[in-house]
């Protein structure tokens, strides 16, 4: 996916830019996934940021809500860990 020039805020903790996108999973016309690649705003470093995103309705902007930032080795260890839960289920 293309690379975006903008910003996720989640009220007033951080504030971090986006460098790609690697993709989302619809949950809802209000709710989804969202796995980017952003530059984080506190350390000024690239991590992987999962988080859910909602909106009130289909007509307004998405708003960013809870999720991770985990750096490479963070990513691939629990990336594993959600691989062998679903080859449990």
């Amino acid at each position: 996916m293309k690379s975006e020039d903008m910003s996720v805020s989640v009220g007033n903790q951080f504030k971090d830019t986006i460098l790609s996108e690697i993709g989302e999973v619809v949950i809802s016309n209000t709710q989804k996934y969202r796995v980017l690649i952003v530059l984080d705003n506190i350390t000024s470093k690239r991590v992987i940021s999962a988080q859910k995103w909602w909106r009130e309705s289909t007509d307004v902007d998405w708003i960013a809500g809870k999720g991770f930032k985990l750096n490479k080795k963070k990513g691939a260890d629990l990336a594993s860990l959600i691989l062998q839960a679903c080859n449990e289920l």
